[in-house]
Formats: structure tokens, sequence, C-alpha cells
């Protein structure tokens, strides 16, 4: 995964032809058991997203991948905030899957920009009230992600 992160930096001009292939990768990778793995998984797309911020904002030249992953990234992301452990020995600062992903989704957010707001608001929508907190987290976390992408 470290390898892949590395990728996108240095080769991201040649993505294009292997997006399916990481995605399905960083995929599996972002749902596996172990957390580092699925921290590892989702800091792939953080740092893609950081490089075409960049470019965009320095008027370069973006390959749009993130745009073209989003139906399938954001409800990803969004599964992952849900997945908060808190177990006895568990320090409370420490970084976790939902904490990757929920950064994740803000810097896609400032790519996406209003394109984001419909998933996340849906998700906000059909969990803020459950009776499971994780869902309510999840939600508020989600919404507060998004904070920076879209119009005001």
């Amino acid at each position: 995964m470290q390898s892949l992160v590395e990728i996108a930096r240095q080769e991201y001009d040649q993505m294009m032809n292997y997006l399916q292939k990481i995605y399905e990768v960083t995929e599996r990778a972002a749902i596996h058991d172990d957390a580092k793995v699925g921290c590892q998984g989702i800091e792939f797309w953080t740092t893609l997203a950081e490089v075409e911020a960049g470019r965009i904002e320095k008027g370069g030249n973006s390959m749009g991948y993130i745009v073209t992953t989003k139906d399938h990234l954001i409800p990803l992301l969004l599964g992952r905030m849900q997945h908060i452990t808190m177990e006895d020995d568990e320090d409370e600062e420490e970084w976790g899957v939902n904490m990757s992903a929920g950064c994740c989704l803000q810097k896609i957010s400032v790519i996406l920009k209003n394109d984001v707001m419909l998933p996340v608001v849906e998700f906000v929508k059909n969990n803020i009230m459950s009776q499971d907190w994780k869902l309510k987290y999840a939600s508020l976390m989600a919404l507060g992600a998004i904070s920076e992408g879209p119009d005001q």
C-alpha cells in the first residue's frame, strides 16, 4: 500500500490505465480487518486527492482520477467512517480507519465541490437519527468533513 501511495505522487500522469485495478486493491485494503491495512488503503486516495488539488491550484494538468472514481469512492469512505472500535486498551486518540476515511472525504470534497453533497447529505439523512451511536458519529463526521468543499 505504501508503494501505491508513492506511485500516486511520482507516476500520477501514468495511472489512468491502472485506475480500476488500483481501486480494487485499495478497496480490499480499506475493508481489511487490520486497521493499519485499512488506513493504508484509504491513504492512497487521500494522497491522490492532495496531488490533484495541488495541480488544480497551480493551474496544472489534473487527470480527474477522484472525479472518475467518486461514485465508488464516496460510499466506501462513508462505510469506513462507521468502522469505529472502542476497546479497553485502545488509545482514544489513535488514528483509525474511520479517521482516515474522514480525512480522505475532506480532501476529495475540495476537488468534487458540490458533487460530494448529494451522497453525503443522503448518508446523514439516513443515519443521524439512528439509535446506533456509530452511525450518528459517522454522520456528523461526514458533514464536518465536507465543510470546505461545496459552495457556501
